[in-house]
């Protein structure tokens, strides 16, 4: 056995697959230690107490479980992206409903009633809405209104508001 292990610290070759048990000095063991260890299980016993020595580095297979986990990661980061782009989306147009809510009312207290033909860009917008958002004024009266608002990236998020609502509403007016 003493010959096999000087025959790995010195570099020669043997079979794979070989498994060494010898009472070595720790000089030994340094220098068994500074050796490459391709497919060769070591042990080494010190003390009377076993431990084990392998070639430090990855397996083919803990590399491939890493990569299968950050994928999973990956779909799931990915998917959870598209639900928040479009509940935030869904919160800015109802946001900027209740507020030309707000500007609505605010109108019709300092004038004779709700504004008929409101603009909501340019300059004598009663309220400029958020980038992504399309305002349209469906109907309107002195004493009543109906806004309608999409998301312009998100096309399916449409809510409406009218004098009666208390918040904005789903669907068309």
């Amino acid at each position: 056995m003493a010959e096999l292990v000087d025959a790995l610290a010195s570099g020669a070759s043997v079979r794979k697959d070989v498994e060494v048990q010898v009472l070595l000095s720790a000089p030994k063991i340094t220098r068994l230690l500074r050796k490459s260890f391709y497919f060769y299980k070591l042990t080494v016993i010190v003390n009377s107490s076993m431990s084990t020595i392998y070639k430090k580095g990855f397996t083919l297979v803990e590399l491939l479980v890493v990569l299968a986990v950050m994928a999973i990661l990956a779909g799931v980061t990915i998917l959870g992206y598209g639900a928040w782009r479009d509940s935030n989306a869904a919160k800015v147009v109802k946001s900027d409903l209740n507020n030309v809510k707000t500007a609505m009312v605010s109108a019709r207290n300092f004038g004779t009633g709700y504004p008929t033909a409101p603009t909501f860009s340019g300059t004598g917008a009663i309220f400029k809405p958020s980038n992504d958002v399309k305002l349209t004024y469906v109907t309107g009266s002195a004493t009543a209104f109906c806004i309608k608002a999409n998301s312009i990236a998100i096309p399916n998020v449409i809510y409406h508001i009218s004098e009666s609502d208390k918040e904005a509403q789903p669907g068309n007016c």
